[in-house]
């Protein structure tokens, strides 16, 4: 494993145990006590936000009703305040750890046709259409799963 996708292993790490401590702190949503989770919610963002941008060189940014974060290179934003950002970030963080320690098609989140070049290749990950498709013997099964012998019918 390269340093760099050991510092971001690292860093998802990290997120997940700051984002659960902040959970811990905000606590579960309570209708009748709004104004107090607001402000645990609120004060816990904004010690999230200190931490990532001192220790881990983070950059947040709010555009109109969006939170953004960059860190380590990746990017990633949320309508829904910036914990929502940080577990977007995770998760984008956890797809490119994926994408470089496995098979590329195993990592891709959806093929995607190439608009210059041989369209029926993927992208994303370079996976030829062709490879995905089943073998000819394997016969589909409409009534159920898996293989299944085709007969004849008798027509009336």
């Amino acid at each position: 494993m390269s340093l760099w996708m050991e510092n971001l292993q690292r860093l998802v790490d990290i997120v997940e145990d700051k984002l659960a401590a902040a959970d811990t702190v905000v606590g579960s949503y309570s209708r009748a006590d709004y104004e107090r989770w607001s402000a645990r919610r609120r004060s816990a963002e904004e010690a999230l936000v200190e931490h990532f941008t001192r220790t881990e060189d983070a950059r947040f940014s709010r555009s109109g009703d969006a939170e953004s974060i960059r860190m380590a290179g990746i990017r990633s934003s949320s309508t829904q305040g910036v914990t929502a950002a940080l577990r977007n970030w995770r998760t984008a963080a956890q797809l490119k750890l994926a994408h470089e320690q496995s098979d590329p098609e195993q990592a891709c989140a959806g093929h995607v046709s190439a608009a210059e070049g041989d369209p029926k290749v993927c992208m994303r990950c370079g996976v030829h259409i062709d490879c995905l498709r089943p073998d000819e013997d394997d016969v589909i099964n409409l009534q159920g799963s898996g293989p299944a012998p085709i007969v004849e019918r008798e027509l009336f």
